[in-house]
């Protein structure tokens, strides 16, 4: 009678009144009840008797935590885990602890159930849980796998994930399993539960597992709500899943279906969707593409830094004709937040505007470039040469003070630069017509010798003429590789850029190699 009406209450005030008339009588059913139905309340309701009541019930809670049985131990660590989110609520710290250790005496009494819930909670309280109770938990979910419901290991995995960890193989082996077997039956939130646990668990995922999600998912298409989209295509994406090897039918239908959920994105969810499908590299829906740049200006106030460079570079990566309003909005956004973008936000963000031509505004330039005068001790060696490559492709409104502040800090990163930084930040200094002094042009040139056999067709195009328009003295041993080089490319080179890469040698004092010209004359005959 008691429990049915501590389960029954509907405010902090009906609890408190029958705690203050029956906790003399109250066993540990009773507390896990009282626990259950105060962590379903709404927050923020009665903050002041919500603290009564937990002061009072958390003392009860330790006074009858040692004959607490499985059950009840497990619901009142799912109500801490809830209430621990309610900014009116205050637990002891102890005695979350004491709850905890005690369920080391219950493990082997535990359900799939009981085990899933437990760890679910544990993942949201986001405590430091002991090594040897983990262990534990985690013989008993493989010694009970066949019995865990559809639900049981969505949230299994999704807690193992969230929490880290080491994590038994047997254990991860066994719910694939258990989850290829239920696969059939997942709703769209059980479906991307586990497509996210595999993906942070850095699991080498059962391919017939994964076709099975796929599969279920298309079903069930028109049921996914704006986060399981989201959701589902960012673990697609993180798990190297590309178009060709994904079900082109499933990527149609969710495609279409964020079309229809839109209104439920933020501003993340935005970001994230356009990265993930450029790592899928699927072809993207025009109206999805245009709903998704609405969506964006209707949101640019929610716009972090980060999250308006990525919004730019997906749809840049994307070869994605970007909406002009959107364009705007998201500079002056990126304007308003100037003072708190970092280097690589500002490199990337001039980057990809470069990258796409577009038009950049005088305001977020200027802003852009004063910041990253701020900051331009703090660039990484790509955020230098990303940097420079887009001030050298905007070509007006320059800084000069920033430009040099630039060369001081590639001089100082010259053994960090990859191949495309190499080429990139000897493109902008010939492209701004900037003085190099000879010791950062040496450097420069021991640089790419080293990569001279990995660069692409254009990247020794580019270098060569970047060389000849700085009038530089060019290294003899690179001149020799850039030919190599090219001779090996030759099929990936056009007749303009061979011809230009011949005019470029010429400039520098250097007759072609007759290899060179030999090739030249084979992709003459190729292209007529």
């Amino acid at each position: 009678m008691l429990t049915a009406e501590i389960r029954n209450s509907r405010t902090v005030r009906a609890l408190n009144l029958i705690f203050e008339h029956s906790s003399s009588n109250m066993d540990y059913i009773h507390v896990g009840a009282i626990w259950v139905t105060l962590a379903k309340m709404e927050s923020g309701k009665d903050p002041t008797g919500k603290e009564i009541l937990l002061m009072k019930l958390q003392a009860l809670t330790e006074q009858h935590l040692s004959s607490m049985e499985v059950r009840e131990l497990i619901n009142v660590v799912n109500a801490m885990a809830t209430l621990g989110f309610d900014r009116d609520t205050t637990l002891d710290e102890k005695l979350v602890e004491d709850v905890i250790t005690h369920t080391k005496t219950k493990v082997n009494d535990m359900s799939s159930q009981g085990v899933a819930n437990l760890m679910r909670a544990l993942a949201k309280m986001r405590v430091e849980v002991d090594i040897t109770l983990q262990s534990a938990i985690q013989r008993r979910a493989v010694a009970i796998a066949p019995d865990f419901k559809k639900q049981e290991v969505a949230n299994l995995m999704w807690a193992l994930a969230s929490m880290g960890g080491k994590i038994d193989s047997a254990l991860t082996a066994s719910m694939q399993r258990r989850a290829l077997d239920l696969a059939s039956e997942f709703n769209p939130q059980e479906i991307t539960n586990v497509m996210w646990a595999l993906v942070k668990m850095a699991l080498i995922a059962d391919q017939a597992l994964i076709a099975a999600l796929q599969s279920r998912a298309a079903a069930l298409a028109d049921t996914f709500n704006a986060q399981d989209v989201i959701n589902f295509f960012w673990a697609l994406g993180r798990m190297g899943i590309k178009a060709k090897g994904a079900d082109e039918a499933l990527l149609s239908a969710l495609q279409r279906r964020a079309i229809d959920v839109v209104v439920g994105f933020n501003a993340y969810s935005i970001t994230n969707l356009t990265q993930s499908l450029v790592l899928i590299g699927v072809k993207v829906d025009a109206e999805l593409l245009a709903v998704l740049q609405r969506r964006a200006v209707v949101l640019v106030d929610k716009f972090e830094p980060q999250g308006v460079v990525n919004l730019i570079g997906a749809l840049g990566k994307m070869g994605a004709e970007a909406d002009v309003e959107l364009l705007v909005a998201m500079q002056r956004r990126a304007v308003a937040l100037v003072d708190h973008f970092k280097p690589q936000g500002i490199a990337n963000l001039l980057w990809a505007l470069a990258n796409k031509d577009a038009d950049i505004e005088v305001a977020l330039l200027a802003a852009m470039q004063r910041r990253a005068l701020e900051l331009a001790g703090e660039f990484n060696a790509m955020d230098t040469s990303n940097m420079l490559w887009a001030l050298a492709k905007v070509g007006e409104g320059v800084d000069e003070e920033l430009l040099a502040a630039l060369q001081r800090q590639a001089k100082t990163q010259t053994d960090r630069f990859r191949a495309r930084d190499v080429i990139a930040v000897m493109w902008a200094l010939a492209k701004l017509g900037l003085k190099v002094d000879e010791a950062f042009l040496s450097s420069m040139q021991r640089r790419a010798l080293e990569f001279s056999s990995e660069f692409k067709a254009f990247e020794v195009t580019s270098l060569t003429w970047a060389l000849a328009t700085m009038n530089a003295e060019v290294d003899a041993e690179l001149l020799a590789a850039l030919q190599r080089r090219a001779v090996a490319l030759v099929d990936k080179i056009n007749p303009r850029g061979i011809t230009a890469l011949i005019e470029s040698l010429r400039k520098l004092g250097v007759e072609a190699d007759a290899e060179l010209l030999a090739a030249t004359s084979d992709s003459g005959t190729r292209e007529s």
